[in-house]
């Protein structure tokens, strides 16, 4: 305001649309480092995917940095020391997301965010987010289900995303199953011994009238079938090649029983 003139440059070299603006906002962001750069395109693919998603909730801080930082190939969550901060996420996307504090969630601060993302190929593609959650639920850890109430929520206080990831993981699988390293990948973990069932004890804990139902049950027994699980996750084409006996999966498997607390 002290330099009209210098105002009504800048003025006049502000994109005209509100796609010109996201694509200079891309710009920077392509040609920040190529850590910050990593940071931002994996944060704001999570996010877009997850907000694009029907039926998802929004990922909250916690665990949107625990799902950028897990590697494809990885067999244990990184350590907190090792992570970005809220900030250096918030910074690296330049202002495309933001952290709703009443929910502790981040998100697009407009819409027209998610309709720039829809129509362009700036993200990683779905199949890249869909190999770092088979890989996330297939940590070490989840090869033994939890005992007792007390495990379960140790082990979520640990793992920031598996709970989100057990209820939502058909999301990021549902538009890959044609390809054929995915339908490997889902049934090497559905045949896993412990993960499947680490899994639904998770999801339980992710779905509140579900988790009320199991603590009221009076013997807290759920029984799931691999054809169930396939159902409700809205996996249609690796449920057909399921039942057309194209995989040996066949065995059927039930969560622990819980002690009533």
């Amino acid at each position: 305001m002290s330099q009209p003139k210098k105002l009504v440059q800048a003025l006049e070299r502000l994109p005209p649309t509100m796609e010109d603006i996201y694509d200079d906002i891309l710009q920077r962001i392509n040609e920040s480092s190529p850590a910050d750069q990593e940071l931002a395109i994996k944060g704001l693919s999570w996010v877009f995917h997850t907000t694009n998603a029907a039926g998802s909730r929004q990922l909250t801080i916690d665990e949107i940095l625990d799902l950028i930082v897990t590697e494809v190939g990885d067999n244990e969550v990184t350590e907190e020391d090792m992570k970005s901060t809220p900030d250096n996420l918030i910074n690296a996307c330049r202002g495309l997301v933001v952290i709703d504090t009443a929910t502790n969630t981040i998100r697009f601060p407009h819409a027209t965010v998610l309709e720039y993302f829809r129509v362009t190929t700036h993200l990683k593609p779905l199949s890249y987010l869909g190999s770092v959650t088979l890989t996330y639920l297939g940590f070490d850890e989840f090869g033994t289900e939890c005992s007792d109430w007390s495990d379960v929520y140790r082990r979520a206080e640990k793992y920031k995303a598996i709970k989100f990831l057990s209820k939502y993981w058909g999301i990021y699988i549902k538009d890959c199953q044609t390809d054929e390293g995915t339908q490997e990948a889902v049934f090497n973990w559905l045949n896993s011994k412990g993960k499947p069932l680490s899994a639904l004890q998770m999801e339980v804990m992710e779905d509140e009238t579900w988790r009320r139902e199991v603590l009221e049950s009076g013997f807290g027994l759920l029984d799931q079938t691999i054809i169930q699980v396939l159902v409700r996750k809205d996996l249609d084409i690796l449920l057909d090649l399921f039942l057309d006996s194209k995989t040996a999966i066949k065995q059927r498997y039930r969560l622990v029983d819980f002690p009533l607390i």
